[in-house]
């Protein structure tokens, strides 16, 4: 089973890197604590539990016959039962791990093609990995194999190598030119005969393999440079993602805050001292602000998402950037935050 799982395998895990990388996860799935995995369980399940997840929750929790079930079953599950996932992902796949919990990640990410089918065969259609994991020796699929080229001897060489393993002629990668054996003295049809013309022949090519490898290796000042330009823009970059708010369009639907919600405008619309921003229906629907110790207390840990400036703490339905104060992210309320601060929540 484990060989037929494998490309299956991959892909999930491959899809979960992704997204993590892209920041599309669920804070508990970076985290990677027991117990955060524990909570994500209980979140998903009482928000997307399917049908076609039900037998792959049985296998992992042992019962799951419907969505209350499954609750009472992640609720009562050793979180201990989690650290060989955890491993697997701290490893960057590269450990074993059995395939249920391969399974279960599939649908902790909501991986389109779960459960596994054992009547497909999953392909893995890149040449590399997307995400930086080893590509695996002598695989079809997902590595980065050494490339022949022929000559026209019909010998083939390494392309690292510079150098046919045999035949009469060099080629110098420098200047395109081809050093033909034949045309040198002491040399005849059956090979060369000075051994002082072979040691020529041998430090010649040396040499070219040297020059080779100097013009392809950049010099020190070159890296600094380029190592320089690279963070300097990089960070300029990641500064205004994370501080700078997106430009609302010029035209069309978009959404402000106003005291505990977003509410639609039209782009056009002009609103002093307000952040305005591009319409999402999503958020417009569904993100709010907690504004009685009540709804926070019952909603529990796993569906709150709190923030703390100048020691104000504010509760939200959703997770993703402050409506107000754009460079801070939400961070997922634990029962710690909800017992201290639900009870001095201050109306906007």
């Amino acid at each position: 089973m484990r060989t037929v799982f494998s490309d299956y395998e991959k892909l999930v895990f491959d899809e979960y890197l992704r997204k993590k990388e892209m920041n599309e996860l669920a804070p508990r799935l970076t985290i990677l604590s027991p117990a955060e995995l524990r909570d994500e369980c209980e979140r998903i399940c009482s928000e997307r539990f399917e049908k076609r997840d039900e037998a792959v929750l049985r296998d992992f929790f042992g019962k799951a016959s419907d969505q209350k079930t499954c609750l009472q079953a992640i609720r009562g599950f050793k979180v201990t039962k989690f650290k060989s996932l955890i491993t697997y992902l701290n490893k960057k796949g590269l450990s074993k791990t059995s395939p249920k919990n391969v399974q279960l990640l599939a649908w902790l990410i909501d991986y389109p093609e779960r459960p596994y089918d054992y009547s497909r065969n999953y392909v893995i259609k890149t040449d590399v990995n997307l995400v930086g994991r080893p590509a695996e020796k002598g695989g079809e699929e997902g590595t980065l194999e050494l490339k022949k080229i022929k000559e026209s001897g019909g010998k083939e060489v390494d392309p690292e190598d510079g150098l046919a393993d045999s035949g009469s002629e060099v080629e110098n990668s420098q200047n395109g030119s081809r050093l033909n054996f034949d045309d040198m003295p002491g040399q005849t049809d059956t090979g060369i005969e000075s051994d002082g013309v072979k040691r020529k022949v041998e430090n010649l090519s040396a040499t070219i393999k040297e020059k080779e490898v100097k013009s392809k290796a950049p010099s020190k000042k070159v890296v600094f440079v380029g190592v320089l330009i690279f963070v300097l823009g990089g960070g300029a970059y990641s500064i205004k993602e994370i501080f700078i708010p997106p430009p609302p369009p010029s035209s069309g639907s978009c959404m402000y805050w106003n005291k505990d919600h977003y509410e639609q405008v039209p782009c056009s619309q002009k609103i002093s001292d307000v952040l305005v921003l591009a319409l999402d229906t999503s958020r417009l629907n569904n993100f709010r602000m907690l504004t009685h110790k009540d709804s926070v207390i019952r909603r529990g840990k796993g569906f709150v998402w709190y923030s703390k400036i100048d020691n104000d703490v504010q509760f939200y339905t959703a997770d993703g950037r402050h409506p107000i104060f754009y460079s801070k992210r939400l961070k997922p309320a634990t029962q710690y935050i909800i017992d201290k601060y639900a009870a001095l929540i201050k109306l906007p």
